[in-house]
């Protein structure tokens, strides 16, 4: 935290947690927000493609990402230290090129207006987990995903760490990070 003029900023520290389909993002989003008692956002596209049942159009992509992002502000409210965000912008922007080859203008400009401290990008290097939503199991797509985050976090010279392995090895590694990168 920062102090000036004698006040603290107890701004939380937004971190996005973005990669691939079955990388481990939700489990270290909850993980990390139960390790630092602190809000957390899971990923609302889940919650909206279970209610729905059925497949979705590319329009419904911006649907979702707007209520990620309004998910994500009511959650800045009742952060600690940090708010971990299961995906975020850049996640339905690469989806988007992925599966339709283009984004629309909604999702680009929510691009642009990102404002997070740190990401944390996920390799795909978990075993894959089917479920009935997710929709590439091969391990190329999930590295082309994988490789397509990387691309946009290195172009807008985004702060980002890639996190790998599984398990406790794997959350330690993070907690030790940050509390490096954001000292207290």
């Amino acid at each position: 935290m920062d102090i000036s003029n004698g006040r603290r900023d107890c701004t939380p520290k937004r971190i996005a947690i973005v990669g691939p389909e079955s990388s481990g993002k939700t489990t270290l989003t909850k993980e990390l927000s139960i390790h630092y008692n602190t809000a957390c956002v899971v990923e609302y596209a889940r919650q909206y493609l279970e209610q729905k049942k059925e497949g979705y159009a590319k329009k419904e992509l911006d649907i979702m990402l707007h209520q990620q992002l309004i998910n994500e502000e009511a959650a800045l409210k009742e952060a600690g230290p940090y708010l971990f965000c299961d995906t975020n912008a850049l996640s339905f922007f690469v989806w988007s090129m992925f599966k339709y080859g283009n984004c629309s203008n909604y999702i680009s400009a929510q691009l642009q207006r990102m404002n997070y401290d740190h990401y944390l990008l996920c390799r795909p290097d978990l075993s894959y987990e089917k479920d009935s939503l997710r929709e590439s199991p091969s391990q190329l797509d999930r590295q082309r995903i994988f490789d397509m985050h990387l691309n946009v976090l290195k172009k807008k010279k985004l702060p980002f760490k890639i996190v790998e392995r599984m398990g406790h090895h794997r959350r330690k590694k993070v907690i030790s990070f940050l509390q490096t990168q954001f000292p207290a």
